[in-house]
């Protein structure tokens, strides 16, 4: 059988009632025999404390949360009591003593992560039935070690939590491999960037999932042919401490422009490597993959050419029929490709893998992190037991001129399907080398003042190809590999004092992304500078949540703003007129300013109901430098005036 553990909620029906009751007559005399007597690791360690003066159930509410700590009480024994609060670095067995300073209650650890309060004389209050069996009173539990995952079942809209446990079980091989099997959440091009573009229920791309990394964004539009486009957020899986996704529309802070949702990861931290009451420590993690192989020469084919042809049966007037040729009658259609790519490794043979190295260091008040992450990845083989071509397909089809006697009889002979890959032939323009670094510093103050400053920079050459080439032509080739480089920059700053209007969350950020893609756009040819940019973003965004408690329930109100400036330019030393980028489309080179502020609010009237809402105001400025001539009626294009597109827009979007 299963306790459901509520958060910040009296248990109250008959089954929980009984539950319990069950529970606590198993515990209670340990309860009353244990008294003070915290475990070792609650007297070392040491955080801070940032508890206002008041109701004593909401000071051990926040000190749980504080804390990291389960608190079972019966609700009885902090009824009508207040706290003096607690400020400062202190153990959480100081913590809580002062807490309940003069309040004629007392603490007991049952373990490293559970603490019963109860009266200094008994540990519970009882009554004893007629049929002679022990009642209790209501007994409020209260747990806050996992918060944000506990958040998906008690948030009233959809939301998914991944802890930095459950992507470490399920990173796979790809960057984007730890994201499968979140219910409406799917990566694309995963096998094709080493890059993260997540699809939340249907829509991704031009910010409608934003992803934020410490605070920050770098999401980069590249250009995908007839597929469209792919927004790619760059991040190895070893930087990562835990991901919150968000579906749908988001009223927080970094919901700006979100109708799919938002993805807000955070990297690594100390408390991430170091075990509870360790000052310093490292973690070295490895793994070896199977079933690649290292990129072939640039220019190899790969995979079946397009084979979409007509013969000729018979005509009105008699004609000669056009003979199918035999190789494309030959049921075994792997010999229409070509000879290379078919030299699967062996099941157990290590062909790629990966590595990362973190280290983390904890003073009183500074914590300092380091980490490094190389992750190499060949192209990968296909399957043997999935939807492979393997045959062709040939129908007849009669063609008629209409309101004449001629028609024409033929057999089409052409490759279903979209899959051109043989079984276990090797993808090309699958790889990926990525490496990263990661620097964090944090400093934690006195009044709840903390500051967090980091750095990530991500390197990586992979492979890339036109997804439009697969199915044309001649097939796939490999091309040059491509190059992305990204820098991160990101500050923030925390108050959260005695005082539950105030906890407010500052964020400072830049980041650059270098972006060289030489994949082939015109089909039969490389461009080795087909496109090249530098995406730069500075942003900022503050946000405080406020609390109130009345008669009539408790209202918590989250409001604040954000304001981003973007700009995408070639380098300074490539021609903005590449000619074979599209042909002839010029390269891309604009800014965009974005501003947000917004406030949601939420009224918990009583245990079983609460209302939320929201409402965003966003104002946007673009402009691009690229003039275009645009002619009047009748004028001619050589005298037409040159004009720079540039758009503004505002409004307000309300969530309910």
């Amino acid at each position: 059988m299963r306790l459901k553990v509520v958060k910040n909620r009296v248990l109250t029906d008959n089954f929980s009632k009984a539950l319990v009751t069950s529970l606590m007559m198993t515990t209670a005399m340990s309860f009353y025999s244990i008294g003070v007597r915290p475990a070792v690791a609650q007297e070392d360690a040491q955080k801070n404390f940032a508890i206002p003066a008041g109701p004593l159930n909401q000071a051990l509410t926040s000190f749980g949360r504080q804390a990291g700590l389960q608190v079972s009480y019966l609700a009885s024994v902090a009824s009508g009591k207040t706290s003096p609060g607690v400020s400062g670095r202190l153990s959480n067995q100081a913590a809580l003593a002062r807490l309940l300073q003069g309040s004629g209650l007392e603490y007991s650890f049952i373990n490293a992560t559970t603490v019963s309060i109860s009266h200094a004389s008994n540990g519970s209050s009882t009554t004893q039935s007629a049929d002679g069996s022990i009642l209790l009173d209501t007994i409020t539990v209260t747990n806050n070690l996992n918060a944000a995952m506990d958040a998906t079942y008690s948030s009233a809209g959809s939301s998914t939590y991944l802890s930095q446990k459950k992507i470490e079980q399920f990173r796979g091989m790809s960057t984007g491999d730890f994201l499968k099997g979140q219910a409406g959440v799917m990566t694309g091009d995963n096998r094709n960037s080493g890059a993260v573009d997540i699809n939340i229920r249907g829509m991704q791309g031009f910010g409608r999932v934003p992803v934020v990394v410490d605070g920050a964004q770098q999401q980069n539009t590249v250009y995908r042919g007839y597929s469209g486009v792919a927004s790619r957020n760059y991040i190895d899986p070893d930087m990562i401490g835990g991901v919150e996704i968000v579906k749908g529309p988001s009223s927080g802070v970094y919901g700006v422009g979100a109708t799919g949702g938002v993805a807000v990861m955070r990297t690594l931290n100390a408390d991430d490597i170091l075990k509870e009451g360790q000052n310093y420590g490292f973690r070295v993690r490895g793994s070896m993959i199977g079933n690649t192989s290292t990129p072939p020469p640039e220019g190899t084919k790969g995979g079946l050419p397009d084979i979409d042809k007509s013969f000729l049966q018979e005509c009105w007037n008699g004609c000669a029929p056009t003979p199918i040729p035999d190789e494309l009658l030959n049921t075994n259609i792997s010999s229409l490709g070509p000879s290379t790519g078919l030299n699967r490794p062996a099941l157990l043979k290590p062909t790629s893998g990966s590595g990362s190295v973190a280290f983390a260091s904890r003073w009183e008040n500074l914590e300092l992190l380091a980490a490094y992450s190389r992750r190499k990845i060949g192209n990968y083989h296909a399957g043997k037991h999935g939807n492979v071509p393997d045959k062709l397909k040939i129908t007849d089809r009669l063609m008629e001129m209409p309101n004449t006697d001629i028609w024409f009889k033929y057999k089409d002979v052409s490759l279903g399907g979209l899959n051109r890959y043989r079984a276990g032939e090797e993808v090309l323009n699958t790889s990926q080398d990525n490496t990263s670094y990661l620097f964090k510093g944090k400093l934690e103050l006195d009044d709840g003042h903390t500051f967090d400053v980091g750095y990530m920079k991500y390197k990586s050459i992979f492979g890339e190809l036109m997804p439009s080439i697969i199915i044309r032509f001649d097939g796939a080739q490999q091309a040059p590999l491509s190059e992305v480089e990204v820098d991160s920059y990101t500050t923030r700053y925390n108050w959260n004092p005695d005082n539950d209007l105030i906890n407010l969350t500052a964020n400072l950020w830049h980041t650059k992304t270098e972006t060289q893609i030489r994949t082939p756009y015109n089909f039969g040819m490389f461009d080795r500078t087909g496109y090249w940019d530098v995406a730069k973003r500075t942003g900022g965004d503050v946000s405080n949540e406020s609390k109130f408690s009345s008669r009539w329930g408790d209202v918590t109100l989250n409001y604040g703003g954000s304001y981003t400036y973007e700009t995408l330019a070639p380098p300074s030393d490539i021609e903005k007129l590449a000619g074979t980028v599209t042909n002839n489309e010029i390269a891309r080179d604009g800014w965009r300013k974005e501003g947000s502020a917004f406030v949601s609010g939420e009224w918990k009237v009583n245990d079983w109901l609460k209302l939320d809402g929201a409402l965003r105001y966003s104002k946007t400025h673009s402009y691009d430098r690229n003039a275009r001539q645009v002619p009047a009626p009748g004028e001619s294009t050589d005298t037409a005036p040159w004009y720079n597109n540039e758009e503004r827009s505002s409004g307000f979007a309300p969530i309910m």
